[in-house]
């Protein structure tokens, strides 16, 4: 089927659309990133779901996941894979730098002060 490509499309964020948009791009991947980690599979592919027939009734019908799971595994790798082939899109599937390594976001949010969640915390109320 002809249709649009999303060639940056993160599904691992689906669930967060809304929450955070006040805040600067740095806090918000603070807030963001370890909400992509230790999901089940049923959310995971719940959510890939939700954003694939999103995109789908956009007219996208190619997605470039760049796909951010924390911890990074075969099993829920095959669950976002089998959702996109359930909902009917194509996928060029990638792995997001940081679930490479899921520390990663639990390191960069220790070195931020923590003055400066609370005042991420007031934008976000």
């Amino acid at each position: 089927m002809p249709g649009l490509i999303n060639a940056h499309y993160h599904s691992h964020d689906v669930l967060c659309r809304g929450l955070f948009e006040e805040l600067p791009l740095e806090i918000w991947l603070l807030y963001t990133l370890p909400m992509g980690g230790d999901r089940s599979k049923d959310e995971v592919r719940a959510r890939t779901l939700v954003g694939a027939l999103e995109c789908l009734r956009c007219g996208i019908t190619t997605v470039q996941d760049m796909l951010g799971l924390s911890p990074l595994t075969d099993e829920q790798t095959d669950v976002v894979i089998a959702a996109y082939r359930e909902a009917g899109s194509r996928l060029d599937h990638d792995v997001h730098c940081d679930a490479m390594c899921d520390a990663r976001a639990r390191e960069r949010r220790a070195t931020i002060p923590p003055g400066v969640f609370a005042i991420a915390d007031e934008v976000i109320e």
